[in-house]
């Protein structure tokens, strides 16, 4: 009974030292991707502006042609394209 012992014992000692080299790992792994992701492509004020232009004519096309399905679908893509917007108050500030 006290060789069962001493084994677990020893095998729990043993995960607890990989679970924390694993750890070490992946801290490493996050630290990196917060790095990449902090230096990635943001679209600024102008981005949004140009598909709310595009979303704007193609809703008008849409009313002049009566086809009412698409221009639904244009509203919706100009409000979630403003709540983008709204979602990125940095965005909004205007250098002096």
């Amino acid at each position: 009974m006290k060789k069962i012992f001493i084994i677990f014992t020893l095998f729990s000692l043993f995960s607890c030292q990989q679970h924390s080299s694993n750890e070490a790992v992946l801290q490493n792994r996050i630290d990196s991707l917060e790095s990449k992701l902090a230096n990635t492509y943001k679209p600024g004020f102008g981005e949004f502006m140009g598909y709310v232009q595009a979303h704007h004519a193609k809703l008008w096309y849409a009313g002049e042609n009566a086809n009412w399905k698409l221009a639904n679908f244009e509203m919706d893509e100009i409000r979630e394209t403003i709540d983008n917007i709204s979602y990125k108050p940095d965005l909004l500030i205007v250098d002096p």
